[in-house]
């Protein structure tokens, strides 16, 4: 929490009130030889008590998030991998009110190895719903930040 306060430094942080946080996760995984499948589930809460003109600027963790995970290894050193992920309704901050919507992202990404040059070379994307560039609106004077969407890359990665 944000206050003001007298001398060249006029903001400082300081707990006016009490907060708390808490949560937990679980995952559940399978392998074998050329397959790995995981899928988790993560809980976050938290609780503020708000008085008077606390400047809170901040959004509460997403409550609820679920993910799944996959990756196949095929012959001739190539590896396919897919990443979902759903992030509950983020609750706003106590200002503006303003909650951010759930998202769903899908990533996926084929990788081949070589051995021989000691790297690997890598093509995706990232979110392929392009789902997460909701904007996470703030308070007035701060403005919304926009958060990248639907990504293509290629990577190449050499180990020394």
């Amino acid at each position: 929490v944000g206050t003001t306060r007298p001398g060249p430094f006029t903001y400082g942080i300081s707990d006016l009130n009490s907060a708390g946080a808490w949560g937990g996760e679980a995952e559940l995984a399978w392998k074998s030889k050329w397959l790995r499948l995981s899928a988790w589930y993560a809980y976050n809460a938290s609780s503020v008590e708000y008085s008077g003109q606390q400047d809170i600027r901040s959004y509460r963790p997403a409550p609820h998030k679920i993910g799944a995970t996959g990756r196949v290894s095929l012959p001739d050193d190539w590896t396919i991998n897919v990443l979902y992920r759903f992030t509950g309704v983020t609750p706003g901050d106590p200002i503006s009110l303003s909650d951010v919507s759930s998202t769903s992202r899908l990533d996926i990404a084929v990788t081949k190895a070589l051995p021989k040059l000691h790297s690997e070379f890598q093509v995706g994307v990232s979110d392929v719903f392009n789902d997460g560039w909701n904007l996470a609106p703030g308070v007035p004077a701060v403005g919304g930040n926009e958060l990248s969407g639907r990504t293509f890359f290629i990577r190449y990665q050499a180990r020394f």
